[in-house]
């Protein structure tokens, strides 16, 4: 017998988000757009509250439009933010500006800022844990609101808040906004400047004490399942088939940005889930153009988290600071281009770091 999937004919089923299926009943439920939201009572505070603290901030000034040529939109954002236990926080509101819509050398320059790595967290966990450190964790209120621009960047008046006597003027950002390309650059040269000796002296902190709570990973697995309908999906107990399944022949998807963010979600797992690292970046290399095999095998991936969801890295206390490092290669690996696949792990003590 002749499988589908051996002629390639497979086609991913497109189910609907997790956040698109809730009923609009449902205190989780979250809007799609600024006409939805303020339906409820609840959204049209959080917007309010929102829009009053950019004003109170300065962060634009209402002027007449002068260059058309760099004027871009905003969009209003909405987040049910939940505590550990996963109750609700509170309904988050933010204004973002479409900074897809800036031109490189007519209002936007430089974009590059560091992240901290992967690799630096788990270092810093497993000296905390071996020294028995207290951590704790602070929250910047609107970290990027904080920072002058130095390029001119005009926005259209928030949908909303349109000012009936200038209805035609536009924002004049003073200050950074999220969705601006150099908003995150502008804020780490801030932080770099001042660290965080100064940092309490100017900005508005929250102290959300002892660390407890940092990546949710198992709620983000349950989430990505949602996503994809595979919530009760039957699990498998390996990330991939032994001789592979991407790369090979099939009929390329008619929505290849679906796959890309598949394997975006599956990149940031593979950060507290080395198990499925070497998996994924497998998916990786078909992102210029996945096929319908393609997606079943990222798919398998989830099938393979849906069952390990309460997998993670454990950081345990250890007398040793050895640091210890294995690679490791295949031969011949890729069966188009035969090229050889290279791994690593470095440790210190017994603790897993990259």
């Amino acid at each position: 017998m002749i499988t589908r999937k051996q002629t390639g004919s497979l086609k991913p089923k497109i189910l609907p988000s997790l956040l698109a299926s809730a009923s609009s009943s449902d205190p989780l439920y979250v809007p799609t757009c600024y006409s939805d939201a303020i339906k409820y009572p609840y959204w049209r505070q959080a917007i309010l509250d929102e829009y009053t603290s950019l004003v109170q901030n300065n962060i634009w000034e209402l002027v007449p439009l002068t260059n058309a040529h760099n004027l871009i939109g905003s969009k209003w954002l909405y987040r049910v933010k939940l505590d550990p236990d996963s109750s609700i926080s509170r309904y988050k509101e933010r204004l973002v500006a479409q900074g897809f819509k800036q031109q490189y050398g007519l209002n936007f320059d430089q974009t590059f800022s560091r992240v901290i790595k992967p690799a630096t967290i788990r270092t810093l966990l497993t000296i905390a844990v071996t020294r028995k450190w207290d951590l704790r964790q602070l929250d910047v209120k609107n970290a990027f609101l904080n920072e002058t621009l130095s390029e001119t960047v005009y926005m259209k008046q928030p949908q909303g808040f349109v000012h009936p006597d200038f209805p035609t003027h536009a924002c004049l950002l003073q200050k950074s906004l999220y969705g601006l390309k150099e908003a995150p650059r502008a804020w780490f040269q801030n932080l770099f400047d001042k660290f965080i000796v100064a940092l309490n002296e100017r900005f508005q902190l929250n102290d959300l004490g002892r660390l407890n709570y940092f990546l949710g990973i198992e709620k983000y697995i349950k989430e990505l399942l949602s996503k994809y309908g595979m919530v009760h999906c039957t699990s498998v107990k390996t990330p991939i088939t032994p001789k592979g399944s991407f790369m090979e022949s099939g009929s390329l998807l008619s929505n290849p940005h679906e796959y890309k963010c598949l394997v975006g979600s599956l990149q940031y797992l593979s950060a507290t889930r080395p198990d499925i690292t070497y998996a994924v970046n497998q998916a990786s290399q078909s992102m210029h153009k996945p096929t319908t095999l393609d997606f079943s095998a990222g798919k398998r991936i989830l099938r393979y988290l849906a069952g390990t969801s309460h997998h993670g890295l454990s950081i345990t206390s250890s007398s040793s600071f050895q640091l210890r490092g294995y690679s490791d290669s295949d031969w011949a690996g890729c069966p188009i281009t035969r090229r050889s696949t290279s791994g690593y792990c470095v440790f210190i003590g017994p603790n897993l770091i990259s």
